[in-house]
Formats: structure tokens, sequence, C-alpha cells
């Protein structure tokens, strides 16, 4: 009877611990101040405003989140109805609570998200770059000044003082991203603010420990790097497959030429509204010789880019994926338009982001003057 009694007990014991454990389930708390609105409901949302984590009510300037979530995130605080001003945070599931201080009215610099370990680090690096941006905006204005009255001397010294700071915050970068190499931090730092230069990315990612390699930016730089590393000049190409204004399928291999340019570009880019009007004039001069050009559109609305090809006349093959997909510019690694490959008839590349003269010196190089 005893031994049925220790058991019983046991077992009560054991269902209560499984309770408890489903109980304190991990998550996270935050708890803060707004300035304004002092009523209303705060959201906490994903950066793209996509998706809503919880809400929460305002009440006298105060409010207090609660969830969970599945891995790390990037989220931003919102009070309800506002469209701009969000704060950003990196939010986890965490023992340590989070305390977020949101000042909308006067100085926005002021504003804070601390709590979580992972947040508590990007705390370190965006004070490090809002104390330089806002040195930095202080001399833009010397320099707008200067501009304005037509001091040169004021110009150049105010250019060179600018020039000093980047560095400086660059050095400071790099000097916490020593320090903490294998986080999530580093690897989205780097991911961020390096990812329209590959070659640099590949250079600055060195410095990443494992763990920093295992999250989510870590793998995306991975997965960049090695398909960047088949883009080199004398590799192949990848072949695709895209969709004319008539809706035509067309793959890049069907497109014959002694040298053909693929370019990728966007409506909504000014940059490449200019390389666009510049290539027009080397295809009028290079096509009878042999220059293809393919240029596939990065925009996600069809209607624009249609209303783009319409405005700026452009006569060489135009592809778009319809479905966005983006599979082209996955396999050609496209971080940033305009971007350039040269190609041979055998869809050899022959050239990466090559512009103005050195293109031409290649194409006549190839073609022939």
């Amino acid at each position: 009877m005893m031994k049925l009694k220790q058991i019983i007990a046991c077992l009560i014991f054991g269902s209560l611990v499984v309770l408890m454990a489903v109980q304190q389930k991990p998550g996270f708390v935050i708890e803060g101040y707004v300035d304004t609105p002092k009523e209303g409901t705060m959201l906490l949302i994903t950066l793209n405003a996509s998706d809503t984590f919880a809400r929460a009510p305002i009440v006298d300037g105060r409010f207090r989140l609660t969830g969970s979530v599945d891995s790390i995130i990037e989220a931003a605080l919102i009070p309800e109805g506002c469209t701009m001003g969000s704060l950003p945070l990196f939010l986890e599931n965490s023992e340590n609570k989070f305390e977020a201080y949101y000042n909308r009215t006067n100085d926005i610099f002021s504003s804070k998200v601390t709590g979580g370990g992972i947040q508590d680090i990007a705390a370190k690096f965006l004070s490090l770059s809002l104390g330089f941006r806002i040195k930095m905006d202080a001399v833009a204005k010397d320099i707008q000044r200067a501009q304005q009255d037509g001091k040169q001397e004021d110009l150049e010294r105010a250019a060179r003082r600018y020039g000093q700071l980047k560095v400086q915050a660059r050095r400071g970068e790099d000097s916490l991203l020593n320090v903490y190499k294998d986080t999530y931090v580093a690897a989205y730092l780097l991911f961020t603010r390096s990812r329209h230069d590959l070659d640099l990315l590949k250079a600055e990612s060195r410095v990443l420990g494992p763990n920093a390699w295992n999250t989510t930016y870590g793998k995306y730089i991975k997965s960049m790097l090695t398909q960047y590393e088949k883009l080199k000049v004398g590799e192949t190409a990848p072949d695709f497959f895209a969709y004319t204004p008539d809706g035509e399928s067309v793959s890049l291999y069907d497109v014959k030429g002694k040298v053909k340019l693929l370019y990728f570009w966007a409506s909504w880019s000014g940059d490449c509204q200019k390389e666009g009007s510049k290539l027009l004039k080397l295809y009028d001069e290079f096509h009878d010789k042999g220059l293809e050009i393919v240029g596939f559109s990065m925009d996600l609305s069809e209607k624009r880019w249609l209303g783009a090809l319409e405005r700026d006349q452009y006569s060489w093959i135009q592809l778009i994926d319809e479905k966005n997909q983006g599979k082209a510019s996955d396999l050609y690694v496209v971080t940033s338009v305009p971007n350039i490959l040269l190609l041979d008839e055998d869809n050899k590349i022959v050239g990466r982001n090559l512009q103005d003269e050195v293109l031409r010196a290649e194409l006549e190089k190839r073609l022939g003057k």
C-alpha cells in the first residue's frame, strides 16, 4: 500500500512539473513609455508592417506587451494609427524584460529599447551610429550653408570633416564587431552594410564566429557568397526564363549574339535611368556588330515596368519575372541596381559591372570600333 501511495505521489508530482513547464513557456515582456499619444494602442509589428505580434493599450503613456516568438525576429514598436517613426528592436524570448522609451515629439535619438541579450548588443551599435549621425548631420548643415554662401574654403573644410566622421564611424563599428563577432548582431550588421558590395562582404565576413554564421543572416551571407563564386569571369552564366511585355517566355540562352549584356535595372532607380541612356547609345553603335542587351527588371509592379519601357523607349529585349519570384536576381545575387554582366556568345562571363569607358573599350575589343 505504501509503495502504491509513493507511486501515485510521484505521478502527481511529475504531472505538476510538466504542467508548470507548459505554463512557464518562454516568451517576452516589453514594458515602456511613449510621450505621445498618451492613450491608444501600442503595436508590436514586423519591420515591413506585414504582421502584428502583439498589441496592448497605452494608458497615461505606458504600455505592456507580452507574447512569444519561435526565433529572433526584427520587430518594431509603433502606436496604432501612426505611419512613421517606428522604434526597431531585435525581438526574442528572454527571461529579461524589455524596456522601451519612445520619444516621438522632441528627440527621436533619445528613444531606445533595452533588455534581451541580442537587443542589448544591438543597442551598443545603435548608440555609436546615432552619435556619429548627430555629428554628421551638423556638418551636413555646414556644407549646405557654405554652398549657399559660396564659401569654397569652408565647403572644403566641412567636406573633409564629413569624410573623417564617416571613417571614424566605420572604425568604431569594426571595433565593436571584433568584440561581438560571434553574435546575431554581427552577421546582421555585415549583411546590411556590405551586401551591395559582395567582394567587400566576402572580406569582412571572415571575422564572423561559428555561432554568427549559424544565424539567419550568417546563412544569408554564406548562400550569397557561395552563389557569387559561380559568377566569376570565365564561368558560364546560369540560364533563366522570364517574360517579355507580350507575355512570351524567353530564356537567356535563347538570345544569340557575339556579345550579350545582361542588365538588371528597375523603373524606380534614377541611376538606372542614367545608365539606360548610356546603354542606348552603345546599343545603337554596336548592335549591328553583334551586341545584344537583355534587360531584366527588378520591379514588383508590372504596370510601373511597362510605364518605364514606354517612357524610356529601350529598344533591346526586356524581361521580367511576372510572378515576382526573383529567380534570376537570386541566381545572379543582384543586391543593387544598375547591375551589368557581359557575356560572350557561349554565355561565358567576360566582365562584371563594367561602365562608361571601360565598358566601351571591352565592346570595341570584342566587336571592333
